[in-house]
Order: structure tokens, then sequence, then C-alpha cells
């Protein structure tokens, strides 16, 4: 199953007090190291108001794991999460900043901002 946990997630869903630690021990599970999963987590995650679990999962998911499914970060959910510099970091972390600058092609989701920074909405 993509998300194994989500069966005991649905029984609390309304209870963010016992939701976080389900999601929390599946951050921790090695069986969801993988980038789809972790970029699930941080869906929850932010869902329940845990920004520094959301980092810490798209941080794994992308950076570490490479994960295939990195434009979800411009998913609604995430809306809050890009205007932190957390998030500039991870698109670095993963070259995509660098592709926009070395390419100029910043699509309709980020600019430039001088020679080194950039913003992202």
């Amino acid at each position: 199953s993509y998300q194994p946990f989500l069966p005991r997630l649905t029984n609390v869903l309304d209870q963010p007090d016992a939701a976080l630690p389900i999601i929390r021990a599946a951050y921790d599970d090695p069986a969801y190291r993988d980038g789809a999963r972790m970029g699930a987590i941080a869906h929850w995650a932010v869902h329940y108001g845990d920004t520094g679990l959301a980092f810490k999962a798209l941080e794994r998911g992308y950076v570490e794991r490479h994960g295939l499914t990195l434009a979800e970060i411009w998913h609604p959910i995430f809306a809050e999460l890009r205007k932190d510099a957390r998030c500039k970091d991870i698109l670095r972390g993963t070259g995509l900043a660098q592709h926009w600058r070395k390419t100029g092609k910043w699509g309709d989701f980020a600019r430039p901002l001088g020679e080194d920074d950039f913003e992202v909405w």
C-alpha cells in the first residue's frame, strides 16, 4: 500500500493530537523513505500544522531521495511553506534553482532576484 498508515489515520482525522504521532511514526519508518511517500507525509504534516515535519519530509523525499514528484511543492497546501527560506533551500538542494538560473526558464512559479537569489509562489 502507498500509505499503510492511512487506516489508522482515518480513525482520527479530526483529532490532530492523535493524528500527528501516526504521521511522525510514518516519517521515522524506513519503509516510507521514498520521495512519493515523503511527499504524502509532508501533505499530512502541513494539514495538521507541523511545518517542521513537512520540511523534513520534503528534504528527505526530494533532496536526499531524489523523488520524482517535486511538482507537488506547488500544491495549494504548501503555499505557506513556499514563503519560507527552507523551501528555497530544498529547491536549491534538488538542483532546480540552478537549472532555472542556467536556462533562464523560470516558468510561471518562480523568478530570479539578483544574481544569486530567487522567489517562488
